[in-house]
């Protein structure tokens, strides 16, 4: 059986002493933002963090309306409990989920609108529900494989540009690059913990960064800073309680990533049901340490710290 990987992990608040997730919050606001002026050949689209969730505004068959991007997502995700259309088995977290395939007939998104679009329906409202907003959907990648996405978030912008190289006169050079590859949909990364090298799924629509339980057996009490445990929620809407703590992250060339919080969960039924072997996942905290775009037709991460 093919399974369809739509990965979306909700950070909650709960007694084990989560807090919903503000993490553009800056301490520097003199800081220049390196997008100060738009880019050529990009458009540029306002976002807004909410519990960790990256919005934008777009347009669904004339509808305007609040999306999340969720680069764990294979396509658009219209939000929608019942939609006629072949079913198809889809796999969240930690569960398989039904969706319906279906068709957009048109979705707009800053200057670019696609027409007969395939995408998903599924039931999003306790998405609506932790965020108290009204969600259109999800956009995933099949929005996006032929653009890259630059975030600046000091400005809280997206810009959607074919391609980085034909924007890169108008930036600062970027202090690292992390080269990617697909599986599927999902970009997938190696970056080391310790002396280990792991792989990474780039995950917008992730809250919290994730890591495989069995590395919590291979960690040295020295080099990991434990925390008190925490909930998440995929898709199958099932809550898990799991540790957290603070590792640190380098990426290639000893590029130093810093601490970042992890919550450790058993990733291995999205390894046995997919073939995708990922250690984690870096999600939404990791990535807005710093403004970074994913450019899709070049395969390559590019980030610039603050």
């Amino acid at each position: 059986m093919k399974w369809m990987i739509i990965i979306l992990i909700l950070a909650h608040s709960s007694i084990y002493g989560q807090q919903a997730i503000a993490f553009l919050n800056k301490s520097k606001p003199e800081v220049v933002s390196i997008h100060s002026n738009k880019p050529a050949n990009s458009y540029k689209i306002p976002i807004e963090i909410v519990r960790g969730m990256i919005y934008l505004e777009a347009e669904m068959n004339g509808t305007k309306g609040l999306f999340i991007l969720d680069t764990g997502a294979p396509s658009l995700i219209v939000n929608q409990d019942k939609a006629d259309g072949q079913q198809a088995d889809a796999l969240s977290l930690n569960a398989g989920i039904q969706v319906v395939e279906t068709k957009v007939e048109s979705f707009k998104i800053g200057g670019i609108r696609q027409r007969n679009l395939d995408a998903l329906a599924l039931d999003l409202s306790h998405l609506e529900q932790a965020s108290g907003r009204q969600i259109l959907g999800l956009v995933g990648y099949n929005v996006f494989e032929h653009f890259a996405l630059l975030f600046d978030f000091d400005q809280q912008v997206l810009f959607l540009s074919p391609s980085s190289q034909k924007v890169q006169p108008s930036l600062n050079q970027p202090e690292a690059t992390l080269p990617f590859t697909l599986h599927d949909h999902l970009p997938i990364v190696t970056v080391s913990i310790g002396k280990k090298q792991l792989k990474f799924g780039i995950d917008t629509g992730a809250a919290s960064n994730l890591l495989d339980k069995r590395f919590l057996e291979e960690v040295t009490s020295s080099s990991i800073q434990y925390l008190p445990n925490e909930e998440i929620q995929g898709l199958d809407r099932r809550v898990q309680i799991v540790q957290a703590a603070k590792l640190t992250v380098n990426g290639e060339e000893g590029w130093d990533f810093g601490r970042s919080k992890f919550l450790f969960t058993d990733l291995s039924f999205l390894r046995e049901h997919t073939g995708c072997q990922i250690d984690g996942l870096l999600g939404s905290p990791f990535l807005a340490k710093m403004d970074f775009s994913i450019d899709y037709p070049k395969r390559k991460i590019n980030l610039w710290t603050k």
